[in-house]
C-alpha cells in the first residue's frame, strides 16, 4: 500500500544553512532523523553530522512537502533540491532526487550532453513510449538523435501557452519527422507493432523485464517503487522534463507520469495530423 510521503531537510543550528533535502514514509517523519544521526560514513553528509556531534549539536529537521499516497514524491523532491541548489543551499546530497542521478555528473554535463534518466510512470504511459520510441528508431542506429530531439521538442510544445509560440513549434516539429522520413504517409504511424520493431532502437531504453505492447515483448521494468524505464536524453530535455513535471496545480505537483502523458498525447496527434495531409 502506498504510503504518505514527507520531503523535509537537515539544518545546521549554528547559522541555520540547509545542508540536505531527502524523503520519508516513516511517522513520525522524525524517525528518519535518528536514522541520519546513527549513520556511519565518510561522505559530506556523515562528516557534517560528525562535527555538529562534536560540537554537541544535532541538525534540526524542517518539513518542506508533504505528498499525498497518490501524488508524484519525486517530483516534489526533485523541486526541493533545484530549488535549494537555486537558492545557494550547501546541500550535501549526492544525488539529483527521484532517479538518483549524480548531481556531481549534472553540474559537469552541457545542455547538449546526454545523460540517463530512469523514468518512472505507468505501465500504459512507459508501454506508449516504448512503443512510438521503436517506429522512430526503425532502421536507425542506436546513438541516431531523431527520437531524443522529437521528445525534447514535444516537451517544449506542450510548456508553452502562447499560441502564436506553440505554432511555431508545432511547425518544427511537423519538419522534423518530414525531414527525417519518420512517417509513411498512406500507412499511418500506427501500423501492426511487429512492423515497428528495431531492436537498434532498444538501446534507448534499456531496462530489464518485459512489457507486453499487443502481443509484442518490448523491454521494462517493475519493483516496489513501480513501472520504470530508462532512456538516455539531452541535458536541456531533463532538465524541461523536471520543470514541467514539478509545477504544482491546485496543491498538487504535475508528476512525471501526467506530463509524459499529455507529450505522448501531443506526439500522437501530430502524427495524425501528417497521415492526414
Amino acid at each position: 500500500m502506498t504510503k504518505t510521503t514527507t520531503i523535509y531537510a537537515l539544518i545546521d543550528p549554528r547559522d541555520h544553512i540547509y545542508h540536505y533535502v531527502g524523503k520519508t514514509v516513516q511517522n513520525p517523519p522524525q524517525k528518519r532523523l535518528r536514522q541520519h544521526l546513527s549513520r556511519l560514513g565518510e561522505d559530506e553528509l556523515a562528516r557534517w553530522i560528525n562535527e555538529l556531534d562534536q560540537a554537541g549539536l544535532k541538525p534540526t529537521y524542517s518539513i518542506l512537502e508533504v505528498v499525498s499516497p497518490d501524488a508524484d514524491w519525486r517530483a516534489a523532491e526533485i523541486y526541493w533540491i533545484r530549488y535549494g541548489l537555486a537558492q545557494g543551499w550547501e546541500l550535501k546530497n549526492k544525488a539529483s532526487g527521484g532517479d538518483n542521478y549524480p548531481l556531481e555528473l549534472l553540474a559537469r554535463a552541457g545542455d547538449d550532453d546526454l545523460i540517463p534518466r530512469t523514468l518512472y510512470a505507468t505501465e500504459q504511459t512507459l508501454t506508449r513510449l516504448t512503443s512510438i520510441n521503436c517506429y522512430v528508431m526503425k532502421g536507425k542506429p542506436a546513438e541516431d538523435n531523431t527520437f531524443r530531439d522529437l521528445l525534447d521538442k514535444a516537451l517544449r510544445l506542450i510548456g508553452t501557452e502562447e499560441e502564436t509560440q506553440r505554432n511555431l513549434l508545432e511547425q518544427d516539429f511537423l519538419t522534423h519527422i518530414l525531414t527525417h522520413g519518420i512517417i509513411q504517409v498512406g500507412r499511418g504511424w500506427r501500423v501492426p507493432i511487429m512492423k515497428k520493431l528495431n531492436l537498434d532502437g532498444g538501446a534507448f531504453l534499456a531496462v530489464g523485464s518485459p512489457f507486453a505492447i499487443n502481443g509484442l515483448s518490448i523491454p521494462g521494468n517493475w519493483d516496489q517503487d513501480g513501472w520504470r524505464t530508462t532512456i538516455k536524453l539531452y541535458k536541456r530535455t531533463s532538465e524541461m522534463l523536471d520543470v514541467l513535471a514539478t509545477r504544482a496545480v491546485n496543491a498538487q505537483r504535475c508528476g512525471y507520469d501526467q506530463v509524459l502523458q499529455h507529450m505522448l498525447n501531443a506526439m500522437a496527434t501530430l502524427f495524425d495530423k501528417i497521415v492526414k495531409m
